[in-house]
Protein backbone atom coordinates (compact mmCIF):
# COMPACT_ATOMS: atom_id res chain seq x y z
CA UNK A 1 0.00 0.00 0.00
CA UNK A 2 2.78 2.60 0.81
CA UNK A 3 4.61 1.63 -2.67
CA UNK A 4 1.42 2.15 -4.57
CA UNK A 5 -0.08 5.08 -2.78
CA UNK A 6 3.40 6.53 -2.84
CA UNK A 7 3.33 6.89 0.89
CA UNK A 8 5.74 8.21 3.06
CA UNK A 9 7.37 4.98 4.89
CA UNK A 10 6.09 4.42 8.81
CA UNK A 11 8.16 4.39 11.53
CA UNK A 12 5.78 2.68 13.80
CA UNK A 13 3.23 0.29 13.65
CA UNK A 14 0.10 -0.97 15.55
CA UNK A 15 -1.19 -3.95 14.06
CA UNK A 16 -4.71 -5.62 15.93
CA UNK A 17 -6.10 -7.90 13.57
CA UNK A 18 -7.53 -10.70 15.95
CA UNK A 19 -5.65 -13.57 14.53
CA UNK A 20 -4.07 -12.83 11.51
CA UNK A 21 -1.08 -10.50 12.71
CA UNK A 22 1.95 -12.86 11.01
CA UNK A 23 -0.08 -12.68 7.90
CA UNK A 24 -0.04 -8.70 8.07
CA UNK A 25 3.89 -8.65 9.03
CA UNK A 26 4.35 -10.99 6.18
CA UNK A 27 2.99 -8.99 3.86
CA UNK A 28 4.60 -5.53 5.00
CA UNK A 29 8.07 -7.21 5.14
CA UNK A 30 9.38 -4.38 3.06
CA UNK A 31 7.82 -1.85 5.05
CA UNK A 32 9.11 -3.55 8.07
CA UNK A 33 12.47 -2.61 6.82
CA UNK A 34 12.36 1.21 7.63
CA UNK A 35 9.83 1.00 10.94
CA UNK A 36 11.13 1.12 14.13
CA UNK A 37 8.72 0.32 16.95
CA UNK A 38 5.47 -2.07 16.81
CA UNK A 39 3.01 -2.45 19.17
CA UNK A 40 1.12 -5.94 18.44
CA UNK A 41 -1.98 -7.91 20.24
CA UNK A 42 -2.37 -11.26 20.44
CA UNK A 43 -4.96 -13.16 21.55
CA UNK A 44 -4.04 -16.52 23.65
CA UNK A 45 -6.14 -18.52 21.46
CA UNK A 46 -3.77 -17.60 18.80
CA UNK A 47 -0.62 -18.63 20.08
CA UNK A 48 0.95 -19.78 16.82
CA UNK A 49 1.07 -16.81 15.56
CA UNK A 50 2.29 -15.37 18.62
CA UNK A 51 5.44 -17.56 18.09
CA UNK A 52 5.39 -16.98 14.02
CA UNK A 53 5.26 -13.37 14.78
CA UNK A 54 7.66 -13.44 17.37
CA UNK A 55 10.08 -15.45 14.38
CA UNK A 56 9.71 -13.02 12.05
CA UNK A 57 10.35 -10.09 13.66
CA UNK A 58 13.40 -11.41 15.68
CA UNK A 59 14.99 -12.52 12.48
CA UNK A 60 14.70 -9.25 11.20
CA UNK A 61 16.50 -7.48 14.38
CA UNK A 62 13.50 -6.63 16.62
CA UNK A 63 14.06 -7.21 20.32
CA UNK A 64 10.53 -7.29 22.47
CA UNK A 65 11.26 -4.53 24.77
CA UNK A 66 7.64 -4.79 26.49
CA UNK A 67 4.94 -7.22 27.15
CA UNK A 68 1.57 -6.89 29.42
CA UNK A 69 -0.88 -9.80 29.43
CA UNK A 70 -4.44 -9.11 30.79
CA UNK A 71 -7.22 -11.00 32.24
CA UNK A 72 -8.54 -13.10 29.17
CA UNK A 73 -5.53 -13.65 27.64
CA UNK A 74 -4.20 -10.97 25.55
CA UNK A 75 -0.68 -10.02 24.86
CA UNK A 76 -0.04 -6.56 24.24
CA UNK A 77 4.03 -6.54 22.90
CA UNK A 78 6.13 -3.77 22.38
CA UNK A 79 9.09 -4.46 19.90
CA UNK A 80 11.70 -1.95 19.23
CA UNK A 81 15.17 -1.83 16.94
Amino acid sequence: MVKLENMKKPRYLKVDVDGLELDVLMGAVNTLRDVTSKLIEIDRDFLKQKEGVESLLKSNNFNLTSETLDTEGTSNQIWDR
